[in-house]
């Protein structure tokens, strides 16, 4: 064959009972090759005959059944729509309702609810040590520092000295161990030493407000009113294994799940509860076991336990609307101040946590029609920098450089603090004057918020 670059070997036939090469069997005469025998009938036959004996032969074609109009008008919801396990009348499936076949589900047997499955801590000693230990925290009062006139630098710093010499007298040994090491290569370290060394270790973990060091000093209230129930001495809690970590976390799981106190009905309580233990474990050094399978399975994580989520979203377009009208009003007041600082802020989609530390300032090339800020401290740890052209929904933002003036005052901060007459933080019309040097809290900044732009 042309074109190929190895020439195929000769093909073979077989003429007159002998084989060889196509070509060189000259004329003679082919030979056909013999045909297979077919099978006998019947076997055939009655293998059919048993095959319609049992129904499993072919059927004769019939007409289908003619297809039945559809009403005129949708049958109400409740005709064509069961819920499963309702006691309700339904129409049996022979009897189509308004043009609809509804099939009940068959009921469901060994099957938990929900509040069957919760039911895992049963003992009445620790059911009782948990109550008490819940009680113990809820009673808890701490002596925050003042939030209200002070600049939030100052107001975190105060909350994290505050929870951290609070903290410091509550770690037991093996966790001052964990931290310091040894004891007994560092006996020659005075006792108030080892304490600042550990004050200040802890202060670096107490997050922007220090809520994270606050919640630790809940949750050892929790462990230690725990083992006073169940009459135990609170350092032999420590070390904790998985077994008595994973009843704290279904226990409270538990508890908050019948209870169903909150947006999600208590479903991230064990989960928290369990973020706790592990805050406790990675930084301040407690030997509790809060890896593997027990753990993890007292409770659902925050994903997995369902419900509504508390998600951050962008103001609707009739926010921006009601904010631009407010930021651009003719009269100076401190409404109108805190409506300006809310509609950047917005422009921007900042969190209401990072606007206690948001600024603006003037561009350095051009101020008027350029936006900059800038935020301390993010979500994140990280600072964020701010930058959007000086324009709104309804038109430019003209009023921007006499906005950045009047907060040049305030160190450029977004939200100072102000004062005023009895009610002026839910009332910003009762608000006088301005705290220049301060910032106000993220309570203050909402309520703001819930006077300026009403339901």
């Amino acid at each position: 064959v042309s074109g190929m670059a190895r020439p195929l070997p000769p093909a073979l036939l077989r003429v007159n009972g002998a084989v060889g090469p196509v070509g060189a069997m000259g004329s003679a005469r082919l030979e056909r090759p013999p045909r297979m025998a077919a099978p006998p009938a019947a076997p055939m036959l009655a293998q059919k005959r048993r095959l319609e004996a049992l129904g499993c032969g072919p059927q004769p074609l019939s007409r289908p059944p003619p297809l039945r109009p559809l009403p005129e008008q949708r049958p109400p919801p409740e005709r064509a729509i069961v819920a499963r396990g309702a006691a309700r009348a339904m129409a049996p499936p022979s009897q189509p309702s308004g043009g609809f076949l509804v099939i009940p589900a068959p009921p469901r047997t060994g099957v938990l609810g929900a509040e069957e499955e919760d039911q895992v801590i049963s003992d009445p000693s620790v059911l009782a040590a948990l109550e008490h230990a819940y009680n113990a925290r809820h009673a808890l009062k701490l002596e925050l520092p003042a939030s209200r006139g002070v600049h939030f630098e100052d107001r975190a710093r105060a909350r994290a000295e505050h929870a951290a010499d609070l903290l410091v007298p509550m770690l037991p040994e093996c966790a001052r161990s964990a931290l310091l090491g040894a004891s007994e290569a560092q006996a020659w370290l005075p006792l108030a030493q080892q304490d600042a060394l550990l004050s200040q270790a802890i202060r670096s973990k107490s997050g922007a407000n220090g809520d994270r060091l606050y919640e630790a000093i809940k949750t050892l209230v929790f462990i230690s009113a725990f083992a006073e129930a169940m009459g135990l001495e609170p350092d032999s809690m420590w070390p904790m294994p998985r077994g008595s970590a994973a009843t704290l976390i279904s226990g409270e799981h538990q508890r908050a799940k019948k209870a169903g106190v909150g947006s999600r009905g208590g479903a991230t309580v064990g989960d928290n509860f369990r973020s706790s233990l592990k805050f406790l474990v990675e930084h301040l050094g407690f030997p509790i076991e809060v890896s593997g399978t027990v753990v993890s399975g007292a409770a659902p994580s925050a994903k997995a336990s369902g419900g509504r989520k508390s998600v951050a979203a962008t103001l609707p377009p009739r926010f921006y609307f009601h904010l631009e009208s407010l930021a651009a009003s003719s009269e100076d007041s401190i409404v109108r101040f805190f409506a300006r600082s809310f509609l950047l802020c917005a422009w921007f989609s900042i969190r209401v946590q990072d606007m206690e530390r948001t600024k603006f300032f003037p561009d350095s090339r051009d101020p008027t029609l350029v936006v900059r800020g800038w935020v301390k401290c993010s979500k994140d740890g990280e600072p964020m920098d701010l930058f959007a052209p000086a324009k709104g929904i309804l038109g430019d933002f003209t009023w921007l450089a006499e906005y950045l003036e009047s907060i040049a005052s305030c160190e450029n901060q977004a939200f100072p603090d102000w004062s005023g007459g009895w009610g002026c933080r839910s009332n910003l019309s009762k608000a006088t004057s301005l705290l220049a040097g301060t910032t106000a809290s993220t309570t203050s900044i909402r309520a703001a918020f819930a006077y300026i732009v009403p339901p």
